[in-house]
């Protein structure tokens, strides 16, 4: 199979150096769910630029393929990016992707080189009929969006002899369709690292997930390193507390008597409020795109950052792998 991938893969043309967008969607059907894939390429503007389809994996990862050989040295990470509620609505999936780029992309020491989304069907007006409707997406993602991850991997390592790695970055509501899809994955998932790192922000998760659902840490063990990030001034968490009856952990960070894995690192942003336009900084909710206070360290993160470089990071009282974002001593 690999074989013939790599056939091919080198009949493809050469794709230039544009802003290419890798979007996985979740498409309904009579039968259920099923996944398609689309590339968009454009130089300024994504309306006039060149789309993509196709319902194959393989036509997928040829297009990433060849795109990633052309890319400058250096960019050997991918960023999967699962959006939260309203989140694939195109006004909404396009200005995050536009930020997340300049952020996380077009950073000259950053080491990602493109950002895969998905999009799933959370655009609903009401909470709860989103919510409600993850169940129904967790056995597709369970088998095609991991397969393709893994033939990814496996391919890129037979045919260039080295590993590249995928990051996660879940907003909101898309951390709830990401626990249920990674948590309880077959026994032979777990037995080889799926992500580098998950970045969980403004999760809308119960505060005390890992206290009560044990399965969490078989999700944390798909990743080498994991990042909670969570405000205190997240106005759109505080309307989840409510809904759910209980506070959020993008809100209020692990409860006290969680246990959090061994690589997972816990930071409070909630004295970060540099957001770059109004409403981002009034709900507090979008900082993972619209802060460059922490979306840089996000991206110090995923990139494995040395101490001396995160010193704007104090570590919490009686914690362990805690920290709270002082914005103070950044500048």
């Amino acid at each position: 199979m690999i074989r013939i991938f790599f056939i091919l893969l080198i009949s493809l043309p050469v794709f230039g150096q544009k802003d290419v967008q890798y979007n996985i969607l979740m498409i309904e059907q009579d039968s259920g769910y099923s996944l398609q894939y689309e590339r968009l390429s454009y130089d300024a503007n994504p309306r006039k630029g060149t789309l993509t389809k196709s319902s194959s994996k393989d036509s997928f990862l040829m297009w990433l393929f060849k795109d990633l050989e052309n890319l400058q040295s250096g960019r050997k990470e991918l960023l999967f990016y699962i959006h939260g509620m309203w989140g694939s609505q195109r006004a909404n999936f396009q200005r995050a992707y536009n930020l997340m780029n300049d952020q996380f992309i077009k950073s000259e020491d950053s080491d990602i080189a493109r950002i895969v989304s998905l999009k799933w069907p959370g655009n609903d007006f009401h909470y709860r009929e989103n919510k409600e409707r993850i169940p129904k997406l967790v056995p597709v993602l369970q088998t095609e969006l991991v397969e393709l991850i893994r033939r990814f991997q496996l391919s890129w390592m037979w045919i260039y002899k080295e590993r590249r790695d995928w990051d996660v970055l879940i907003h909101s509501l898309g951390n709830e369709l990401a626990r249920q899809v990674f948590r309880d994955l077959p026994d032979r998932e777990y037995e080889e690292k799926l992500f580098e790192n998950i970045i969980f922000a403004a999760s809308d998760l119960d505060h005390d997930i890992y206290s009560k659902d044990s399965l969490m840490q078989r999700f944390h063990s798909l990743a080498e390193h994991c990042y909670i990030y969570y405000s205190e001034r997240d106005l759109t968490l505080e309307v989840s507390k409510n809904l759910n009856k209980l506070d959020r952990l993008g809100r209020a960070g692990p409860s006290d008597y969680s246990s959090l894995p061994d690589n997972t690192t816990a930071i409070d942003v909630s004295l970060v409020k540099d957001e770059n336009n109004f409403p981002d900084l009034i709900t507090g909710h979008s900082y993972f795109r619209a802060s460059p206070l922490v979306t840089r360290d996000m991206l110090n993160s995923m990139m494995m950052r040395s101490a001396s470089v995160l010193n704007y990071r104090l570590e919490k009282e009686d914690t362990r792998n805690h920290f709270l974002i002082s914005p103070k001593d950044v500048y």
